[in-house]
């Protein structure tokens, strides 16, 4: 849950970064609604989550890790039992 609330922070800083420097930031503000929903990378490829983590600005060497951080099994059973995830959802693309 922690890495999770750190993605929110390192994009929300990119974010603003872009905007500073006169950047486009449209992607960041569309990773900004999506991690609204905390069970979001349970929801989507491997590829497009990976593609996300690199906008927010996580290293190539740190992909893996990072991911499996935000779709820890841990994670998945707290977004279950607080009711933000439905373990029989068939949408899911990550289920334990």
């Amino acid at each position: 849950m922690e890495e999770f609330q750190a993605l929110i922070i390192m994009n929300k800083a990119m974010l603003n970064l872009k905007k500073k420097k006169g950047m486009n930031y449209l992607k960041n503000l569309q990773i900004e609604d999506c991690l609204e929903d905390q069970g979001f990378f349970f929801k989507v490829p491997k590829e497009v989550a990976f593609d996300i983590l690199r906008e927010i600005g996580i290293d190539e060497e740190a992909l893996e890790e990072t991911y499996n951080e935000v779709i820890s099994r841990d994670f998945w059973q707290y977004l279950v039992n607080s009711k933000i995830l439905n373990s029989e959802d068939q949408n899911l693309a990550i289920k334990y």
